[in-house]
């Protein structure tokens, strides 16, 4: 399906450029805009050669050097589908011949989280271009590669940035049928929608708004095409049936334990914040002024709500309300996310509204292009959007800096300084260092073949060692090394009251929030 949707794409993109024609000066404002996007996308470009992961990049890395079918395997006892991890398999099986280092299989799967911001900046010339004018191309290609979160994402090996892609191309192909109801615009828009669903849950639940909207649109406007839609959810259903057994697995599943805590007004900050507020860290090595953070993020949020407030205002053509879905295709997946963890089980984090960032963002530069002719709300706007682009772009770098220097002091103390018969040990105690533990691991994997035991058939999850564990291999004349994560430092409690020596060796900040010792202990 994934394929088959990327051959079709690639197709229209072709068809799309022999009907290309020269702008008009109207239009060199979205043109300008356009290309400055580009300097955003370089950045993305350039930090995906600072080789570094977290817990859950690691558990990508480590579950692609399984078979396909394992990947089902696991995956299914995860809480996510599995499209994603077929992607990233696929390419890195691609550079196999080229004998990747462990830092450049990192490389490579950023790589492969950038190409669906690479793919959207492609429709965007074309489709968004077509449909919408070059405004609005120019101002959602700078939303894309710049607004708040979109750059972490962009390079992170996870499938947030996928997600995004299909649930952004399923809207914009809603918006096709509607235009020009053929068949290849409807094929677009349900394999779109299905590779979504495959790809993560939440971007499934858009996908679902935006074809619920899609239904009352043409009951509303072309009863008509109503059978092409029946047709289309037919078709989707059909093609995601064989997950369906999986996804009611899963949900048994995180009804009886799940690690997402229940949602508070606090939640809900979070999530305005996570749209509008540019990313900071108490670990920043430049000087910021965190209010002032605050209060670019309010003027964007503002920015945003008078666009809509001049939307309404100003008469516009029917098919313009049905754009307004990718507005409410996040705030409804918000809605639908909240009230699941009310009613049943806690299973929204702000992350999840990552897939529908596409379509908010798209549905702003819509609506902010139609105020051209204001320029004395249209301008201040603009900078806003740019003060935030520049700003949100500064912070990012500087946190990919600094997680990359923590990686490197990790990898290249690791690579000089372990030898197959050493002995690693995890003080994961309430799983304080539950993600760490993963990036200590991918590097020792990668250098020595070190694997650490476990616990279950999925060789990812570690076996709670235990201090007698440790005394028995120091017993046996093992260098024996110590990963502690402070505040949680039982097994090293152990070693003081032992009378044990523990020299520490370095200290590591990987998440920006909680730091992680690595000591060698002996007797």
């Amino acid at each position: 399906m994934f394929i088959v949707l990327i051959i079709i794409l690639c197709g229209e993109l072709l068809f799309s450029f022999n009907k290309f024609t020269k702008v008009s000066c109207y239009d060199k404002a979205g043109i300008l805009l356009f290309v400055l996007s580009f300097i955003f996308f370089g950045i993305m470009v350039i930090e995906c050669f600072k080789p570094s992961i977290w817990g859950d990049e690691a558990f990508s890395l480590f579950l692609v050097q399984k078979t396909y079918y394992d990947i089902v395997v696991v995956t299914s006892v995860d809480v996510h589908p599995p499209l994603y991890y077929f992607i990233l398999k696929f390419v890195l099986s691609l550079f196999q011949s080229f004998n990747l280092t462990p830092n450049s299989v990192i490389i490579v799967g950023r790589f492969v989280s950038v190409v669906p911001f690479v793919l959207l900046l492609v429709l965007s010339f074309f489709k968004v271009r077509e449909y919408w004018g070059w405004l609005c191309c120019g101002v959602f290609a700078v939303c894309l590669t710049s607004m708040p979160q979109l750059m972490y994402f962009a390079v992170e090996i996870r499938m947030y940035s996928w997600a995004l892609f299909f649930v952004t191309v399923c809207f914009i192909y809603a918006c096709a049928v509607i235009r020009e109801s053929n068949v290849k615009n409807w094929i677009i828009l349900c394999l779109s929608g299905v590779c979504a669903a495959y790809t993560h849950y939440f971007a499934a639940i858009s996908v679902i708004i935006i074809f619920l909207s899609l239904l009352i649109y043409l009951i509303l406007n072309n009863k008509s095409e109503i059978k092409k839609w029946i047709y289309a959810v037919i078709l989707s259903s059909l093609l995601f049936l064989p997950w369906v057994f999986i996804l009611l697995k899963q949900i048994m599943a995180v009804n009886e334990n799940y690690w997402i805590g229940s949602i508070t007004v606090n939640s809900l900050v979070n999530y305005i914040s996570f749209i509008f507020l540019p990313s900071f860290s108490t670990s920043l090595n430049f000087s910021i002024n965190i209010p002032f953070i605050t209060i670019l993020g309010f003027l964007l949020l503002e920015s945003y709500l008078v666009v809509i407030f001049y939307f309404f205002k100003n008469k516009s053509e029917s098919h313009d309300y049905f754009d307004l879905v990718g507005l409410f295709t996040l705030i409804l997946t918000v809605i639908s996310g909240i009230m699941v963890s009310i009613l049943f089980k806690p299973i929204f984090v702000d992350r999840y509204m990552f897939p529908s960032l596409g379509v908010f963002w798209l549905t702003f530069a819509f609506l902010f292009s139609k105020m051209w002719n204001r320029k004395s709300i249209f301008v201040p706007i603009l900078i806003i959007v740019l003060i935030v682009s520049s700003m949100s772009s500064a912070i990012f770098i500087n946190s990919q800096i600094t997680e990359y220097m923590e990686y490197n002091k990790l990898d290249s103390f690791l690579s000089q300084n372990f030898t197959d018969d050493d002995v690693f040990f995890i003080d994961l105690n309430e799983e304080c260092t539950a993600h760490y533990y993963q990036i200590i691991q991918y590097p020792l994997n990668a250098y020595h073949n070190f694997n650490l035991r476990t616990d279950s058939s999925d060789d990812i999850s570690p076996i709670f060692k235990n201090f007698n564990d440790l005394e028995n291999d120091l017993e046996n004349n093992k260098t024996v090394w110590l990963f502690s994560s402070e505040g949680y430092d039982f097994i090293l409690s152990d070693c003081t009251k032992n009378n044990l020596t523990i020299k520490k060796q370095d200290s590591y900040n990987f998440e920006l929030n909680d730091t992680c010792n690595l000591y060698k202990v002996s007797s």
